[in-house]
């Protein structure tokens, strides 16, 4: 249970940063 949370916040972490940073790029 824990290490599903530790991956969803992970992933929408990346999701989040790699978002803004496409948005910065383009």
């Amino acid at each position: 249970m824990h290490r599903l949370i530790m991956h969803f916040i992970l992933s929408y972490s990346i999701e989040r940063c790699q978002g803004t940073v496409f948005f910065d790029s383009t």
